[in-house]
């Protein structure tokens, strides 16, 4: 969010808000971002824009106008530091009969995301290492075998997707069922 203000009064229409890595800072189109502006109070404005992007050092840039035609730009730092978190996590189909896509959206890239299956009583069944681990939507293909390659019984199996990040350690649960 920005607050712009000008005691002469605002013009909003050469707004001109610009966002990106330092050096490489791309112009928003009108629906990346909001302005909330009262002509019946043009002194002040308020800009909203959420960058959707991975972490790291980024610059924003808005240049506006005031009633009388002078033009300001003013420019600043923007760091994203988010969390790697997993949502929506899912297999599709549930149930499974000889295959089935684990899905699961992380904030942030990890460094690595595992894919542990287990029975009900907690024997582990089958480890997929080296999982998609890309930033937004990630789905990763399962044949429903043990470690060593035999399908797995009808039954309900838990799994945990497992995203391991300099900071640590993030994991989200899941149930499945085979049906054959």
């Amino acid at each position: 969010m920005a607050i712009i203000r000008d005691d002469h009064g605002l013009d909003p229409t050469p707004l001109k808000v610009e966002f990106g890595p330092q050096g490489e800072l791309r112009e928003l189109e009108e629906g990346e971002y909001k302005l909330d502006f009262s002509p019946s109070q043009p002194e002040a404005a308020m800009l909203f824009w959420e960058p959707d992007c991975p972490n790291g050092v980024y610059a924003a840039r808005i240049t506006i106008a005031d009633t009388s035609g002078n033009e300001a730009r003013e420019e600043f730092r923007v760091e994203v530091d988010e969390p790697v978190r997993i949502l929506d996590l899912m297999n599709v189909p549930n149930p499974a009969r000889d295959r089935t896509f684990f899905c699961y959206y992380l904030t942030q890239e990890p460094e690595e995301v595992t894919i542990k299956i287990y029975t009900t009583t907690g024997r582990l069944v089958r480890t997929i290492r080296n999982a998609s681990s890309k930033r937004k939507y990630n789905e990763e293909f399962w044949d429903c075998t043990d470690e060593l390659g035999r399908p797995l019984a009808n039954g309900i199996y838990l799994y945990k997707v497992i995203a391991r990040t300099e900071e640590g350690v993030v994991e989200k649960i899941g149930k499945l069922a085979i049906a054959r």
